[in-house]
């Protein structure tokens, strides 16, 4: 009588867990499922603005010539080549400081808000 009395509760307990652990598969099926749908809503925003931006300093740009000399020995003479490079030459500032402001403005996707 005591052991078909703990086997009973066994299987109770054991059908009970089973049904809980049901229960957490389902909502966490449904946790996935809205994180999936936020990537998406994410992902439609990107695609319809403009993309991400870079704010780039001021730089100078300058074309500049760039000489050099070789000597080689052919054939006894001593010959001089002389090569000329054309080059662009960019310099940027070492500190920079810039002040702005930028508006954030919301877009909605379904149940979700994505700032842009």
């Amino acid at each position: 009588m005591l052991r078909t009395a703990l086997l009973q509760k066994s299987s109770a307990l054991l059908a009970v867990l089973m049904m809980l652990l049901l229960g957490v598969r389902m909502i966490d099926s449904v946790s996935r499922d809205r994180v999936a749908q936020r990537a998406y809503a994410v992902q439609s925003v990107q695609q319809s603005a403009a993309g991400p931006q870079v704010v780039a300093g001021p730089v100078i740009s300058r074309w500049c010539a760039e000489e050099s000399t070789a000597s080689k020995v052919v054939d006894g003479k001593t010959v001089v080549e002389r090569k000329r490079k054309q080059r662009l030459l960019r310099v940027f500032p070492t500190t920079l400081d810039w002040r702005g402001e930028i508006k954030v403005e919301p877009r909605r996707r379904s149940l979700y808000t994505v700032n842009t």
